[in-house]
């Protein structure tokens, strides 16, 4: 793997872990566990009435059974319900061969107190057993431990270094085209010039201000495609579209990343080919440079 690479597996990573709730939130974290523990992982599927013992995977080494739950937001109520319903559930199904009880979940703001108070009164009265939370952060680890020949399984379309200097106009138009963009006014005052320290000011995971950063190699192709006299107004409806995508998510007190991930959402994702993949991370580096969007520094913001 190259310097693009290696940040964008990790960057690819995270935005699977936010993006994905249900059973595909619980079939990635179950590739991603397959991957990383080889056959000292065993993942579990429903059969039928049975269904899968409340147990989405089983660690041998340590007797450890994981249960995911992928949700958009957590809610102390009806999480309560299933941690109880599949901890006792584990427990009769696997006695004395669960050791330790593992509740896999992908909410960044970690569980409720409800929860985590249920949590503490389960390790109360069971001991004996190991009860703990894997979070995003302990998801991205366990991704981040997978060997770089084995990463490709999870990640075949990882863009790299001489992709991203490869991008075309052609990939931009395709994601372009995609941009509703119909209902915005071109004519509207140029947006101000970030200053230099405007990357750093934002609190940004590494892996993400690293994709920034590479980006830049794709940054200079779009700003030439939008400096065509054909897509001047057209690169000036984009910029307002992302800044109200970027208003949006803000007034919610979205965290960088996930409005990050939410912009690169709004034309089409990271998970495509090299081709578009790199192109829209360009995208995306080429509007955090040129556009009001995320913050900048109290400087930045009086000139």
């Amino acid at each position: 793997m190259d310097t693009a690479s290696r940040h964008f597996y990790l960057v690819l990573m995270k935005y699977e872990i936010s993006q994905r709730t249900g059973v595909s939130f619980q079939d990635f974290f179950v590739q991603v566990a397959s991957i990383r523990w080889g056959t000292d992982f065993e993942a579990r599927r429903p059969q039928g009435k049975e269904g899968d013992g409340k147990c989405d995977g089983y660690r041998v080494s340590n007797k450890c059974v994981f249960q995911a739950y992928g949700t958009r937001k957590m809610e102390p109520g009806p999480l309560c319900k299933k941690i109880k319903i599949d901890f006792e559930g584990a427990l009769a199904e696997f006695g004395p061969k669960m050791a330790m009880w593992i509740l896999v979940h992908n909410d960044t703001e970690g569980l409720p107190k409800k929860a985590h108070d249920l949590i503490f009164d389960l390790r109360a009265l069971y001991p004996s057993i190991t009860i703990e939370i894997m979070g995003p952060v302990h998801i991205l680890d366990l991704a981040d431990g997978i060997s770089e020949e084995k990463r490709s399984l999870l990640c075949p379309n990882l863009p790299s270094d001489r992709d991203l200097r490869r991008v075309q106009f052609k990939e931009i138009d395709a994601i372009i085209a995609a941009i509703n963009t119909t209902d915005i006014d071109p004519n509207t005052a140029p947006p101000r010039i970030p200053s230099s320290e405007k990357l750093s000011f934002n609190n940004f995971s590494p892996c993400v201000a690293e994709a920034l950063k590479q980006g830049e190699l794709v940054a200079r192709t779009v700003g030439k495609y939008f400096e065509d006299t054909s897509r001047a107004d057209l690169g000036n409806s984009v910029c307002e579209r992302f800044k109200l995508i970027y208003q949006e998510k803000k007034k919610d007190e979205t965290d960088p990343d996930t409005i990050y991930f939410s912009l690169a959402e709004s034309v089409g994702g990271l998970g495509s080919g090299k081709a578009r993949s790199s192109a829209v991370i360009g995208i995306l580096a080429y509007l955090f440079h040129t556009c009001e969007i995320f913050e900048d520094t109290p400087k930045g913001d009086s000139e």
